[in-house]
């Protein structure tokens, strides 16, 4: 009988064993399954910032045309402006001298018209310096993102 009281303790301890072994075994699995499903949703937080930098980035991009299309329009309103200007100063001289009452009032006329041209390039120059703000506040901002992203993740790491 001592042997089979041996063997049952044997038996018991065995199991004992085995449950425990059973029960280590699912503690990794879970671990495992937690791993996976916090990689899964560290990919997802991952695209979806990308997605996030990338529409700032479009929107960054579409800034900086319309600030090109408003400098290209403020310059040509300058040359415009300029040359107007100039064509008008010539024609006033030359009535000035001739003593044209009819061509001093036309060249009076190209000045004003000059003047108003002024005015509009004052006004895109104005608007050309509000987007360019906007697109350096906007960069430096997804510069900002970037930056306290990639330190979380490092931390995360």
């Amino acid at each position: 009988m001592c042997c089979l009281g041996g063997l049952i303790t044997s038996g018991r301890l065995a199991h004992q064993k085995y449950t425990c072994f059973l029960e280590e075994e699912r503690k990794k699995k879970y671990k495992t399954a937690e791993a996976a499903k916090a990689e899964k949703m560290r990919l997802e937080q991952e695209k979806e910032n990308l997605k996030e930098i990338e529409s700032k980035k479009q929107s960054i991009e579409d800034l900086e045309v319309k600030l090109k299309v408003a400098q290209k329009e403020q310059d040509m309103k300058k040359q415009s402006a300029d040359a107007l200007l100039s064509e008008a100063n010539k024609r006033l001289q030359v009535a000035l001298k001739n003593q044209d009452l009819q061509a001093a009032q036309l060249a009076q006329g190209l000045i004003e018209g000059a003047e108003k041209l002024r005015e509009q390039e004052r006004t895109q120059e104005n608007v050309a310096s509000r987007l360019a703000k906007q697109v350096e506040k906007r960069k430096s901002g997804l510069l900002s993102d970037l930056f306290a992203k990639k330190q979380k993740i490092t931390k995360d790491i």
